[in-house]
């Protein structure tokens, strides 16, 4: 735990007054903790704002630093339970209003580097022109730019904050979250900031960021405010495989951004979506795959008595905002022994065409079609750039279907409800709140 300690024209404490240490807790195992805190040597000193834990020397014990308005500490852990402070020796001790920080491998070389969200530069003697005799709101002082160390991996750190594109100074933070926001392999980093839009910096994988907050709808709230976020957290709130940012203002209002199914846009040049295990020409590279990760799964073919075949299935890659529609290549094959899951079958098989169907990702979708009732299945979504997912399982009808139960045989699908033409059918949504 942190402690602030006396801050002339911040604090009411007189000056001399002794500075509460920071407190470290060791776990007994038994459901009670005991205060090692003197014998660890992490007192600490000065205005301090936030801790982070981290192995930035790859030795197997987990270090500190310390966010201190001031001059922040790095303490590194020896390994028989007691600390020692790195700070000037490591090169971290830039003086500033720091308020958060954050441990991660943005350029993963393997070694932990470290990112410090800065606040502001406080006046104490300037007043609110509104309320005199009050301190003024955030945007009267001048916001301090954020700071990126690299872990040079012989204990020191460099500052590359300007290189990487992070140099902010008209930011005011108030916290950081790293997460790989589009499933690139690369560390993101989501900074909430005090009346000021909230940042979300984009690792292009090459040592540089950049600020999608706008484009991702993550700078302001519902009604477009910069209502001063306090800090966020990252997770997958619904289960549906997609990350989720909540964030909590000053006034103590809390505001989510549902993931649409892509985390925030990258390269505008390509595809949203198809950045996982591709790089970011759309050369069609995806490393140790053979083929791009799976979008469709668990498909699914049943025989309807209108001599029609309904295929349901998940789609979960695309562009997957509300309203979008996807397209997919579907193909079949009337060969009992055909496995159309392989992609060299699949490219062999008869084609239906391109099939357009509007789903979120995520959903199960239906898709009804024509084609012969004894055979197998399978299909591809594809982006707006043309690029193909991986081939879905493959799923069979009729004497094609090697089970030995009877294919049931359904009833054509109802469409007049929608409302719409054709024979695409989807599962209703509207209760997600896509």
């Amino acid at each position: 735990l942190v402690n602030w300690g006396p801050l002339e024209g911040v604090t009411a404490a007189a000056p001399g007054t002794a500075r509460q240490p920071n407190r470290l807790y060791r776990n007994r195992g038994d459901g009670t903790f005991e205060d090692r805190t003197r014998q660890a040597g992490l007192e600490g000193a000065g205005f301090s704002s936030a801790a982070t834990a981290g192995d930035f020397d790859n030795d197997g014990f987990t270090d500190l630093f310390i966010a201190n308005v001031g001059r922040s500490q790095l303490f590194h852990n020896r390994g028989d339970g007691t600390f020692e402070e790195v700070t000037a020796k490591a090169g971290v001790g830039h003086v500033g209003t720091a308020i958060s920080a954050v441990f991660l491998d943005y350029d993963n070389d393997g070694w932990l580097d470290l990112f410090v969200a800065n606040y502001l530069t406080y006046v104490p003697d300037k007043e609110s022109e509104q309320n005199p005799g009050a301190y003024p709101g955030p945007l009267a002082y001048r916001g301090e730019a954020n700071v990126l160390y690299r872990n040079r991996g012989d204990g020191t750190f460099e500052d590359v904050t300007r290189q990487a594109g992070l140099y902010a100074p008209g930011q005011r933070a108030m916290s950081v979250a790293a997460f790989d926001c589009n499933w690139d392999g690369h560390t993101d980093l989501y900074v909430c900031n005090d009346d000021t839009p909230n940042a979300l910096w984009v690792n292009d994988g090459h040592g540089h960021f950049r600020d999608v907050a706008m484009e991702a709808g993550v700078a302001f709230n519902s009604i477009g405010e910069a209502p001063g976020s306090m800090n966020a957290a990252v997770g997958d709130i619904d289960g549906d495989g997609l990350l989720e940012i909540v964030a909590h203002t000053r006034e103590g209002w809390l505001y989510a951004w549902k993931s649409a199914g892509v985390a925030c846009p990258n390269d505008a040049a390509n595809s949203d979506w198809w950045r996982y295990h591709h790089d970011e020409r759309n050369t069609g590279d995806y490393g140790a795959d053979t083929q791009p990760p799976s979008r469709v799964t668990d498909l699914i073919a049943e025989l309807l008595d209108a001599g029609q075949i309904r295929l349901t299935f998940t789609a979960t890659g695309d562009d997957w905002r509300c309203g979008v529609a996807a397209s997919y290549d579907l193909r079949y094959s009337t060969d009992a022994g055909a496995d159309l899951s392989d992609p060299t079958q699949f490219a062999t098989a008869t084609a239906l065409g391109p099939q357009s169907i509007t789903t979120p990702g995520g959903q199960t979708a239906t898709l009804t079609v024509d084609a012969p009732q004894a055979a197998h299945f399978a299909l591809q979504a594809r982006d707006d750039a043309g690029n193909l997912s991986r081939v879905s399982n493959d799923a069979a009808v009729g004497a094609a279907d090697d089970d030995t139960t009877d294919d049931d045989v359904l009833p054509p699908p109802d469409d007049s409800a929608d409302g719409l033409p054709g024979r695409s059918d989807q599962k209703d949504n509207s209760a997600g709140g896509c």
